[in-house]
């Protein structure tokens, strides 16, 4: 039996706005560096922050387990339910912009850590 992957993604900005959005990859400045045998989760968090930008929510539900918790970089915190309400509601992605990208696999589990720059 195949055991599903679980990404977590350690950064989140939510940003008010009704500017079209654009996907954006990481930092020219830090490339980031995928693990043999994470290249999977790499291609599917980018699909993943497409789908975010694009305001794809059926897309992004597909990518969010039942279990989500979802830490903000005010502090607040959302679950699956939530988070998708919020964004159903009006809260819009507009850009980022990912530096210090790292992945590390342990196992069957990838854990992904970096920073979002807002363009404001």
């Amino acid at each position: 039996m195949r055991r599903p992957l679980m990404v977590l993604p350690l950064w989140s900005l939510l940003l008010m706005s009704t500017t079209p959005a654009t996907a954006q990859g990481p930092s020219h400045d830090a490339p980031v560096v995928v693990p043999t045998g994470a290249e999977e989760v790499w291609a599917l968090d980018t699909q993943r922050r497409a789908a975010l930008l694009a305001g794809d929510l059926t897309t992004l539900e597909s990518f969010c387990a039942d279990e989500l918790t979802y830490s903000h970089t005010n502090g607040m915190v959302d679950t699956k339910t939530s988070y998708l309400k919020s964004l159903r509601s009006g809260v819009r992605y507009v850009k980022m912009d990912l530096s210090y990208v790292n992945i590390a696999q342990f196992d069957t589990t990838v854990v992904m850590t970096g920073v979002v720059s807002p363009l404001m």
